[in-house]
């Protein structure tokens, strides 16, 4: 059987990517967030491309891509 899974790869800038595999976008989002908490004041507020923007180039980056595995 395939199905579709979301596939986070994350890391603080100069770090190695730490990888979660999850069943929805939703969850990847929740992750990032409680990933970057303490970096980004009112975390909560900010849409996930807001938050990007913040993030991108000093304090850390995410890639969030969607993938088909087979579960037999």
């Amino acid at each position: 059987m395939k199905q579709k899974v979301i596939v986070l790869q994350i890391r603080f800038s100069g770090d190695d990517d730490t990888i979660y595999v999850c069943k929805t976008f939703e969850i990847a989002h929740r992750i990032i967030r409680e990933w970057f908490k303490d970096s980004i004041e009112d975390i909560h507020h900010l849409s996930i491309g807001d938050l990007e923007e913040q993030l991108w180039g000093n304090i850390g980056y995410w890639e969030i891509t969607e993938q088909v595995v087979i579960c037999e």
